[in-house]
């Protein structure tokens, strides 16, 4: 059987039997309700069993505690080449409770001569606040000696990562980046950055294999601020790829033929898309010739067409799935845009939800909430009216301007964006701000105000669905997922025309 397509595209086959798909499907559910024992027994009579590593892999991610040591060892010895291979080695890594030195090859508190008291451990504020502080070594170190069952939430791995990034020292970083990226307690939203971090460190240090595994994972998550770069990584490469032409039924038995392929299009079968495309994302990253990874690419974007989510029936984000966003009125500023609008528009939808006239509690005033003394330094000493849309978006954009060219934001976007939210003189004494200046990401998470850290992500998200919607190159968009510093997008370079 087979999943008919757009005319002229081959039809990309199902290659479990009925009878096996209704399996592998009752075994997800199952599980997922915490039936293991349901799972298993359907896992026992399927045929073809190219699936089962599949099917157990997310037992062992999503309920570490269902699966004893002796099961996380033999799945590693049976399915290595699994997307989910390097998440399945951090939780095996975690049983030893304490976090690996790299420096010395063993767990911190087995090294021979240290010995650490046990106020050296760290809870998760304190790793946070040690690294917005920019204490990176005292983080690390306190960290290292910290028990991963005293961190199930990955909250202290992932900052001391973070510390051990900014320090240099990589491999260790991308250790403890896995470690919070496999924490049994973490948030989606933590999983998905760790793991991005994860992606990133394993490709500084040459592992270009779980490089691109970790950032499947990431990805996964295809909402949050790190899924949607881990995802825009992915699928940029292969997108002119997708654009040539329609898969033919060589490109289907090309993937099918592949063992990744062939378990993509079981796991479509079973109604299992986001697992189907990470086996055909990290497959697309391992193929060595180029035939075989335009095919992948083209089936992988079939797949996109086949699962024919609502949101994209209805015109909804392919940056961000599962959102799309309004654009009540199309504001211009006075002389046009200088700015890219995509951001502009960006700002206002939080701001002012499109309200010329609203007035805030502290005084801000209108589409971009421009207080009326900030405001009047950019219009020559003139109170304009501040309610006038066209008036507001060119102070407005005069301000953001302003705010790239200062010599403490160095058109560093996210610290720009900060200043906007929180205020040029908050930012500008922030401790880890040093360390981060060309790390757009780090000081990102090095913003000690949560509320200003989820505004400037909301900001970002909200900039990059409305590229889609103005048919804009998204710059930032791209810079950001390649782990660069991101400036101020302007008008003329995200223009497509």
């Amino acid at each position: 059987m087979a999943v008919p397509m757009r005319q002229g595209q081959a039809a990309l086959s199902h290659p479990l039997s009925p009878s096996d798909a209704a399996r592998i499907r009752t075994a997800f559910e199952s599980q997922a309700a915490g039936n293991f024992g349901q799972a298993d027994a359907q896992l026992q009579q399927v045929r073809d069993s190219s699936l089962t590593g599949t099917v157990l892999a997310e037992r062992c991610l999503s309920a570490p505690s269902a699966c004893p040591t002796s099961m996380l060892e033999d799945w590693l010895a049976r399915y290595t080449d699994l997307p989910q291979a390097p998440m399945v080695q951090a939780v095996l890594e975690s049983r030893h409770d304490m976090p690996t030195n790299v420096s010395a090859g063993y767990p911190v508190n087995a090294a021979p001569g240290v010995n650490r008291a046990s106020g050296d451990v760290i809870n998760a504020a304190e790793a946070q606040n040690l690294y917005i502080q920019g204490q990176d070594q005292r983080l690390l170190d306190r960290a290292l000696a910290t028990p991963i069952s005293r961190d199930a939430t990955g909250k202290v791995a992932f900052y001391a990562g973070l510390s051990a990034w900014r320090l240099g020292e990589v491999p260790q970083a991308q250790l403890l980046f896995a470690q919070a990226a496999s924490a049994d307690r973490g948030t989606t939203e933590l999983h998905s950055a760790a793991a991005w971090w994860a992606s990133r460190a394993a490709g500084q240090i040459g592992n270009t294999k779980d490089a691109s595994r970790w950032l499947v994972q990431s990805a996964r998550c295809g909402d949050c601020f790190y899924g949607v770069l881990a995802r825009r990584t992915l699928t940029r490469d292969s997108t002119q790829l997708h654009e040539a032409r329609v898969p033919t039924i060589a490109d289907v038995g090309a993937v099918s033929a592949r063992p990744a392929g062939h378990r993509a299009l079981a796991l479509l079968q079973v109604g299992r898309v986001d697992l189907a495309e990470a086996e055909l994302h990290t497959d697309w990253t391992q193929a060595r010739n180029p035939n075989e990874r335009q095919s992948i690419a083209l089936i992988a974007h079939a797949m996109g067409d086949a699962a024919d989510t609502p949101v994209r029936r209805t015109g909804g984000s392919q940056l961000v799935p599962g959102h799309s966003i309004d654009l009540p009125q199309r504001f211009t500023p006075q002389g046009g845009f200088v700015v890219d609008p995509a951001l502009i528009y960006a700002i206002v939808s939080i701001e002012s939800r499109f309200q010329p006239r609203v007035v805030s509690r502290s005084g801000a005033r209108g589409l971009m909430q421009l207080m009326p003394r900030t405001a009047a330094n950019f219009a020559g000493g003139r109170k304009e009216d501040l309610s006038n849309p066209s008036v507001n978006l060119l102070i407005g954009q005069r301000y953001l301007m302003a705010l790239a060219q200062d010599e403490h934001i160095n058109n560093h976007l996210i610290r720009l964006l900060a200043s906007y939210a929180a205020g040029h003189t908050a930012v500008a004494h922030w401790n880890a701000s040093e360390q981060s200046e060309n790390e757009s990401l780090s000081f990102l998470e090095a913003i000690p105000t949560p509320q200003v850290r989820k505004w400037i992500e909301t900001v970002l998200l909200h900039s990059w669905m409305y590229s889609e919607k103005l048919n804009r190159r998204p710059v930032s968009l791209d810079l950001l997922a390649e782990g660069k510093k991101a400036q101020l997008p302007m008008e003329e370079e995200t223009s497509l025309q």
